[in-house]
């Protein structure tokens, strides 16, 4: 676990070393709360909320999903698709799979230690100063745990989708297409921007049978006390079904893309 923990430690550094770029993107974080807050504000009346098939969400609840979701995106979020890119563009793929670590948990131990980079610096400041601006809705203590809990089960399923779609890099060497592909689906389907109250019938449908709702749209819905009992462990059940699906197929496509290396640089 130590060398683990030295990546982490190693990757976190060598992003705070870049201010001015923490900067900017701490500044363009705080304009896209306040775009977002801005358009709800203009969809939703403070004194009535709206209907949705879900019952209905007040501007206050939709003020604190938009924080919610965007300090979700700041934990989950990883380069990972561009990272293995890189390392087999430069070769460094091959000194990294004799090291003796696994290759994902290398990726992990980088991942993790950017994660606490933007935790730090732009998490708390963009969650403190927005709270201030506009408020947030206080959540139980029970909701909070569940919250928490969901947000790291969250984290793995983005973690290992990420890595799925990194693996292409073995067989296509360029894989920025598939990290578009994957970004622009999580999106739409994730309920990062709009929650899935608001999706027609067959897009809530679709969105069901995806693991992406479960990243942002389930968290959130539990902090807001949309959903209970039954539902709430319904949903980290799934969360937990999709980790056990998705790490069978890491491990398959793992094993058929090493091979694949190795006939690449024979």
């Amino acid at each position: 676990m130590r060398i683990y923990a030295e990546l982490a430690k190693t990757a976190f550094q060598s992003h705070i070393t870049f201010r001015v770029n923490t900067l900017i993107q701490l500044f363009g974080r705080l304009i896209a709360v306040l775009i977002q807050v801005s358009i709800w504000s203009a969809l939703i009346s403070a004194d009535r909320g709206m209907t949705t098939l879900e019952g209905v969400v007040t501007l206050q609840e939709m003020i604190t999903y938009t924080l919610l979701s965007t300090a979700i995106t700041l934990i989950v979020t990883n380069n990972m698709i561009g990272q293995v890119e890189q390392k087999i563009h430069k070769g460094e793929i091959a000194t990294d799979l004799i090291k003796p670590i696994s290759f994902s948990g290398l990726l992990i131990s980088e991942s993790v230690g950017i994660s606490f980079q933007r935790i730090i610096f732009e998490l708390v400041p963009v969650v403190l100063i927005s709270s201030l601006l506009f408020g947030i809705q206080s959540a139980s203590v029970v909701h909070l745990l569940l919250f928490l809990v969901m947000v790291i089960n969250g984290t793995a399923i983005y973690f290992l989708i990420s890595y799925l779609f990194a693996l292409t890099a073995f067989w296509y060497i360029v894989s920025w297409h598939f990290g578009a592909l994957f970004y622009m689906i999580m999106m739409v389907f994730s309920g990062s921007l709009v929650p899935v109250w608001f999706f027609p019938n067959a897009l809530s449908t679709v969105a069901e049978w995806l693991p992406f709702r479960l990243i942002f749209y389930s968290p959130i819905s539990v902090y807001l006390g949309k959903v209970n009992g039954m539902e709430i462990i319904w949903m980290i059940v799934q969360q937990l079904i999709w980790i056990a699906i998705l790490l069978l197929v890491q491990k398959w496509i793992w094993s058929r893309a090493t091979t694949k290396l190795v006939v690449q640089g024979g």
